[in-house]
């Protein structure tokens, strides 16, 4: 055995009649892989399989629906437990994690409110409105149907051990139909299901002692609880106390602490600017006064981190989330010591908005392979060549590590001092220091991989063909683009990508035209230099092309910095007084002393263009095909290291 450098992370821990080999958990995150009719799929056990293999102790599923008509939260995408059809599916996934060693448990779930997809229909216990979505009331349940609801939960988990499954988790949190039960902001009932605490926890009290009599006392039974709704009139941690205590009587194996919902005051899904652990103190409470397991949450991102919370007595089991889809083999890495070479997690949250907002399966914007792990393996190339790869931004480095690992002899060439390319630029507005997390990573891995790095050269065709590759992935990424009115031109307009990087010579009046992400990050930048910074948007917000889970903590941060927002305006030109601009059909000018374009960008394709009838093999990815964000930067980059 070697040095056991996180001991705490790796002493086994007992849970119920299971022992689990170490005090990681991977929490309940949907994946939205199943194709249709709610089955584990191929992808599923990839998915699944690959996070056991690199060392997680427990995982729990993605919400499994335990009663279509009632409670379909996730469309056709959502697995399901609540007919014996989908058995053998969940049967693969089991056999899959456990010969890796690991342990897997079933989150059940029923949508309540959230169910909103054809054929749903929204429940509640009482009829009261989520804020997120006031135009729908949902139907209160009668008592009958409560019992109905109950036999669901106990055919689930019935179903699970069939399957398998070495214990089933109970979602009572994060505003499906649970948490609508022992919340009193959303349970309004004056029969024995509503009222005092008591009588709020009952039905999960119910559901427990029904699961008992399909599957016996010793099966874990598992409970995921708010530790804070982070709703005005919701659950708070004194209430929390409460219930867990309660819960801990009626026989419940675990408890996982969370808080927050899509309604509430802050998310669960942490978004950059939230700080690690930001939710580990509601599980240190309720451990104080409860004997059986306490896992915590929150944005829990490095080994140390995890280990301090255990050997700080905060909790007994960790539940680290996106860390684990951003690099399922972190938990291996963490008992070897490999810490730099974890793909970290930089909290961009786009695995949630991919499911969430764009309606697709779960991806990573750092780590290519999630969702990919059943067909998609890096192996040894079938010859090596020497691969010239221009630009080091996130596509260029991707590229160049991939490419190296399968056995290429890779040379990347960078025209500036230090690699990084736009991540340099991501990371230095507030909030998103993160970022800096994965630029060092992949810095990391191109030394790791043996590539060789050339800075402070600049990439001609002369210079290609001088180093004679076999092939070149141009990865030169993109350059500002300017607005084409009178005065862009001035020695007082700067692109965004200027200010970034000297704010010293901006003036103290700012004008930013352009109210995207990179305009309102700019924005906030400039205002911590104590400038004066007025955003000009011409549509109808600013930040739509920042994700749901992003945007609540952005608004908040435009308010916060005193940054005037001028909306539906259309900037017309460039003075030396100011901006011109035309709002609701009214000319303006706005003084300013600087004017910032954060306008968009355009690629760069000039190397593209000068190698167009080399006799060479060309790639181009990243920007330099067309500006986007770091997930598909980082994706191209990876998909032609695979290629070649």
């Amino acid at each position: 055995m070697g040095m056991n450098y996180f001991p705490k992370l790796f002493e086994p821990i007992g849970i119920g009649q299971i022992t689990v080999r170490n005090r990681v958990m991977m929490p309940a995150m949907a994946t939205r892989f199943p194709a249709t009719g709610h089955l584990a799929t191929d992808q599923s056990v990839g998915y699944y399989a690959q996070r056991a293999e690199g060392g997680v102790g427990l995982i729990i599923t993605e919400g499994t629906c335990v009663d279509k008509p009632l409670g379909l939260s996730g469309g056709p995408h959502q697995l399901c437990i609540d007919g014996d059809q989908f058995i053998p599916g969940f049967s693969r996934v089991v056999e899959a994690v456990h010969s890796h060693g690991a342990k897997i448990a079933i989150q059940l779930h029923h949508a309540g409110p959230n169910a909103h997809f054809e054929g749903a229909s929204p429940v509640a216990p009482s009829p009261v409105p989520m804020s997120h979505r006031p135009h729908v009331i949902p139907r209160e349940l009668s008592k009958e149907e409560i019992k109905g609801i109950l036999k669901k939960f106990a055919m689930g988990a019935k179903r699970a051990k069939q399957a398998g499954f070495d214990a089933v988790e109970l979602l009572c949190a994060h505003g499906y139909l649970l948490n609508r039960f022992l919340s009193p902001h959303a349970n309004k009932r004056n029969d024995e299901y509503g009222g005092s605490c008591e009588n709020r926890v009952r039905i999960v009290q119910e559901i427990v002692e029904s699961i008992r009599a399909e599957v016996g006392r010793n099966f874990p039974i598992l409970c995921k609880v708010p530790g804070n709704d982070y709703v005005d009139g919701g659950i708070i941690p004194e209430e929390s106390m409460a219930i867990c205590q309660i819960l801990e009587e009626s026989g419940v194996s675990a408890l996982t602490i969370s808080g927050g919902s899509s309604e509430a005051k802050f998310s669960h899904i942490a978004p950059m600017g939230y700080p690690q652990g930001w939710q580990v103190h509601l599980a240190e409470k309720i451990k104080k006064n409860i004997k059986i397991p306490v896992a915590a949450l929150g944005k829990i991102k490095n080994p140390e981190f995890a280990e301090k919370i255990l050997s700080e007595g905060k909790a007994d089991m960790v539940g680290i989330g996106r860390s684990l889809i951003a690099d399922p083999d972190f938990v291996m890495k963490a008992q070897r010591n490999e810490v730099d070479s974890i793909i970290p997690c930089i909290s961009c949250n786009h695995c949630f908005e991919r499911i969430v907002d764009e309606g697709k399966p779960l991806g990573c914007a750092v780590n290519p392979l999630t969702g990919r792990e059943y067909d998609t393996r890096i192996m040894p190339a079938f010859r090596s060549r020497k691969v010239l790869v221009v630009g080091g931004g996130p596509a260029g480095m991707q590229a160049a590590a991939v490419a190296s690992s399968r056995g290429h002899d890779v040379t990347l060439v960078e025209k500036d001092e230090k690699l990084g390319g736009q991540l340099l630029l991501a990371a230095k507005p507030p909030d998103k220091e993160e970022i800096t997390a994965f630029t060092n990573y992949l810095i990391g891995q191109l030394e790791k991989k043996k590539v060789k790095v050339k800075l402070r050269e600049r990439a001609t065709r002369e210079v290609v063909e001088s180093l004679n590759p076999d092939v070149v992935v141009v990865a030169t990424g993109a350059l500002p683009l300017i607005l084409p009115i009178s005065g862009a031109d001035s020695d007082k307009v700067v692109s965004s990508w200027g200010a970034l990087v000297n704010p010293d010579k901006l003036g103290n009046e700012v004008v930013v035209i352009g109210g995207g992400l990179v305009g309102c990050d700019v924005a906030c930048f400039i205002a911590d230099q104590g400038k004066r910074v007025t955003i000009v948007e011409q549509l109808d917000n600013v930040g739509l092309d920042t994700g749901s889970s992003s945007r609540k903590l952005l608004f908040q941060k435009l308010k916060e910095k005193n940054i005037t927002v001028i909306l539906r305006a259309v900037a017309k030109e460039i003075s030396k007084d100011g901006v011109a601009f035309v709002e609701n059909g009214q000319s303006r000018v706005f003084t300013a002393d600087t004017v910032v374009l954060a306008v968009g960008a355009r690629s760069n394709r000039e190397l593209m263009d000068a190698l167009g009838n080399a006799k060479v093999e060309v790639y181009a990815i990243g920007d330099c095909v067309a500006p986007r964000r770091i997930v598909q930067a980082n994706a191209q980059g990876f998909d032609v290291g695979l290629r070649l």
